[in-house]
């Protein structure tokens, strides 16, 4: 006889891919004939931008550009400033999925740097890191019998578990006209500028994600007089994406990347005005908690029964972590004036050390300045910070967002002293496989297992637990408790029990 269990069908967003990669792109520069001859490399730099990132029903990818720069001094100490297009791919293959896709990812620059080939010719490298979470919204089943008989044993267990429950998606344009202030002289070039956007707030209201946020805009140029100058725009938004359910009680997350990045002076001589033209993209999930009622495992007390089992793969979503850290970085150098501090973030490798995950963050800070000389000169700086949290085996730890705020750097004695703070997010993610009873198939017993006492006798050895117990002798769960005032699961080591049949 077969056993027919109902089906309740559950629909949510869930992860079927969750990858890092990490890509390195080069490319050759070639000084145009209008400048003079490198004659050595100061920095590099760039801007990261993504064009599309899309699952279809096979593959997953992303595509997107690394704007990236070059600033180099000439025979006289003179900077002048290079810059090209490094496009970067990103294609995973998919297992064929029922429901649609969705694709939810973070990209970020983690290493950039140049070096003469010759004094005409600079060679470029970068290297992108695209985490990608691929998400699918089949209908998950779950099987029960709403009123089982009390032949039929069933191990119920409830699971609260927290997932993202629902995503969304908002893209829109950033251009403004941005204007130097009057106490700042015009700009004969733009030797420098790099964009980064930054979720600042975030909150989930009915079923918007509303969050706000910024736009960092970082341009070095140098004035009529060759003056080298440093000026920073902080341009906020305010937005909201539409999400597939209502999750008033859900806790917001969000991805923040640009689509399109362009800043460019007036086109006649000295500009106290450039006009932006950008696109930002953020991503949303909503992270709520559902409890699971599950049936991990049956039996018969009058019967035999083979249980018919599914695997389920869940992906619990844990509390996110904030560390505020401070970073700090000295070397020798004999700067007479500071112009520029650059900070980069490398990528993160966690390590396990016994029950703790140690997430370390390498960072390079690229520092222009002038010697005493007064020509333009340049130093790398490499430091780390990390951050430790408490994590279980089955638990994945990443970093969610990392911000690097102002730094203070000073040059005194021959030696630079930098301090830099972090602000950096810790996520956390277990993966459990679970077995669960989806119907079976009763048969009768053998006539040598139908006779059996009313009432059992016994021992326990060891600590077991009730249904153990009750499974092995085909008896009632509840008898056996009830019959023995047990409170609990599990039964202590030499217990004697009243076992009724």
């Amino acid at each position: 006889m077969e056993l027919v269990f109902q089906e309740k069908r559950m629909v949510f967003p869930s992860c079927v891919l969750r990858q890092c990669v990490s890509q390195e792109q080069t490319a050759d520069l070639i000084v145009p004939d209008r400048l003079p001859d490198c004659e050595r490399v100061l920095e590099a730099f760039g801007t990261v931008t993504v064009r599309s990132a899309e699952a279809g029903a096979d593959s997953a990818s992303v595509v997107g550009t690394v704007q990236a720069g070059v600033l180099f001094a000439d025979a006289d100490g003179v900077p002048h400033s290079l810059q090209t297009q490094l496009p970067f791919s990103v294609r995973r293959e998919l297992t064929p999925s029922d429901g649609a896709l969705t694709l939810q990812c973070s990209v970020r620059l983690t290493a950039i740097d140049a070096r003469m080939l010759n004094s005409r010719k600079l060679l470029v490298r970068a290297t992108v890191l695209c985490c990608i979470e691929v998400f699918s919204a089949a209908e998950k089943c779950l099987y029960d019998i709403e009123e089982p008989s009390e032949r039929l044993q069933l191990r119920r267990v409830e699971l609260p578990t927290r997932m993202a429950l629902a995503l969304g998606e908002k893209r829109f344009p950033v251009q403004e006209e941005l204007e130097l202030p009057e106490e700042y002289p015009a700009a004969a070039e733009v030797l420098k500028c790099t964009a980064l956007p930054e979720i600042t707030e975030q909150k989930i209201v009915g079923a918007k994600a509303v969050f706000k946020g910024c736009l960092r805009i970082h341009v070095l140029y140098a004035d009529a007089e060759q003056t080298l100058r440093v000026y920073d725009w902080t341009l906020p938004f305010s937005q909201y994406a539409e999400l597939e359910r209502d999750c008033e009680d859900c806790r917001p997350e969000a991805l923040v990347w640009l689509t399109a990045f362009e800043l460019e002076p007036e086109s006649h001589g000295e500009s106290r005005r450039l006009f932006l033209n950008a696109g930002v993209a953020v991503q949303c999930r909503a992270i709520g908690e559902e409890r699971l009622h599950l049936i991990t495992d049956a039996f018969c007390t009058d019967a035999e029964l083979e249980p018919r089992m599914q695997e389920w793969t869940l992906d619990t979503q844990l509390d996110r972590q904030s560390f505020s850290l401070t970073a700090q970085a000295s070397g020798e150098c004999a700067a007479g004036k500071l112009v520029d501090v650059s900070t980069l973030p490398g990528e993160t490798h966690p390590r396990r050390e016994g029950g703790s995950v140690v997430l370390e963050v390498p960072l390079s800070c690229s520092v222009l300045y002038q010697d005493a000389e007064g020509r333009l000169q340049s130093t790398l700086l490499r430091t780390s910070v990390s951050a430790e949290t408490a994590a279980a085996g089955n638990v994945d730890c990443a970093v969610a967002e990392l911000r690097c705020g102002e730094a203070f750097c000073t040059a005194t004695a021959g030696a630079l002293e930098l301090r830099l703070p972090i602000a950096l997010e810790v996520s956390a993610t277990a993966q459990e496989r679970l077995q669960l009873v989806c119907g079976g198939t009763v048969s009768e017993l053998p006539p040598q297992e139908q006779r059996k006492p009313a009432v059992i006798l016994r021992r326990t050895v060891g600590d077991e637990e009730v249904w153990s117990v009750a499974k092995g002798l085909r008896a009632s769960v509840e008898a056996i408790t009830r019959a023995n005032a047990i409170d609990g699961d599990v039964i202590p080591d030499g217990t004697m029990l009243l076992i009724p049949i």
